[in-house]
């Protein structure tokens, strides 16, 4: 169950701009379910149907989710085009940073940074 801590990082960039939740949910459809728009949202109450879905998930997978967010953004900004989830999947896991996060969460929970991944590639 994700911790209301991992809960906070997860919803702390969501704006009119980009949401996390959003590209969360757009890894399985095109489009996220309106359902899931966070824009004012209090994923702190009972009534934000984001939040309460996203509790069933580990703080673990939430914060890597986070990472790849970073990297997908990293990645995009570094080609100078969109990306799809399924390619930064892969590039995730065949750059090793899926095993890096992995150990490195293990280790440390969650206090380690994006850094701690890719300077140590």
């Amino acid at each position: 169950m994700a911790t209301d801590k991992t809960l906070e990082i997860f919803f702390q960039n969501c704006d009119e701009e980009y949401c996390s939740v959003h590209a969360f949910f757009s890894r399985f459809q095109e489009n996220p379910a309106s359902k899931f728009n966070c824009g004012g949202c209090d994923y702190t109450a009972n009534s934000c149907p984001a939040a309460n879905y996203l509790r069933g998930e580990t703080d673990k997978s939430l914060l890597q989710f986070k990472f790849m967010e970073k990297f997908k953004y990293a990645e995009e900004n570094r080609e100078k085009k969109t990306l799809g989830w399924q390619e930064i999947g892969f590039r995730w896991v065949l750059n090793g940073h899926a095993k890096k996060f992995g150990e490195l969460y293990d280790l440390n929970g969650d206090d380690f940074s994006f850094d701690d991944i890719f300077l140590s590639n």
